[in-house]
């Protein structure tokens, strides 16, 4: 529930990263830029594939107003962008010779894209997330990910999305009862876990959510 003339941010705890694809010459220099509503903050640059930030940013959310929906309605997402920092030499000033002077670049190194609703349905995200690296790399084929720790500040009741609405479906019986049993099975582990294996076609009607895939 939205509390009137409540601030709400959205608190985010990057902590590590590993297996980041280093440059060609060696070395890495990574950083993270967190985007967010037209809203962007960075760490600080640290040194290896596998860096430890362990930093905290906050990151106010606009579009709230009084309604208790008003937070399902935000169609945002939150990008974390991993970078390497580069620091490349400038000519030399002849009227400053005992100058040195440097410009700072970054070079894409991966990303991830995190939507709103997710964060409100979850609550908390605790969880090494996948980065989606550029397809030729210097990581010959091996996934990055990226720590984090993210959650709303205050604290809301997590979003609870309705069961599916039972309707027609084109699927065999024996297809349509191993869902459903896939589904009860599931469930019994993880309570508080989601899980969708038939989905609406423009018809209404329930098909195997894979063979959208």
């Amino acid at each position: 529930q939205v509390t009137s003339g409540t601030d709400y941010r959205i608190m985010i705890n990057v902590q590590s990263a590993v297996n980041l694809p280093e440059r060609i010459a060696g070395g890495l220099q990574p950083f993270v830029e967190f985007a967010f509503q037209g809203f962007t903050a960075m760490t600080a640059a640290v040194s290896g594939r596998n860096p430890n930030w362990q930093q905290s940013i906050g990151m106010k959310i606009n579009g709230i107003g009084d309604a208790e929906n008003d937070l399902e309605l935000i169609s945002d997402s939150l990008q974390l962008i991993v970078y390497d920092q580069m620091v490349t030499k400038l000519q030399s000033d002849d009227r400053e010779p005992n100058a040195v002077h440097e410009q700072l670049g970054k070079h894409f190194i991966g990303c991830v894209h995190i939507p709103f609703l997710a964060i409100y349905c979850n609550a908390r995200i605790d969880a090494y997330l996948r980065l989606e690296t550029p397809l030729f790399s210097t990581n010959s084929g091996k996934p990055s990910y990226i720590k984090v720790v993210i959650a709303i500040d205050p604290a809301v009741i997590p979003l609870r999305i309705p069961s599916t609405i039972p309707a027609e479906s084109n699927e065999s019986e024996q297809l349509l009862r191993k869902c459903y049993q896939w589904k009860n099975v599931c469930k019994s582990q993880f309570p508080e876990r989601r899980f969708v294996s038939l989905v609406s076609d423009a018809n209404g009607r329930q098909v195997l959510a894979c063979r959208y895939n």
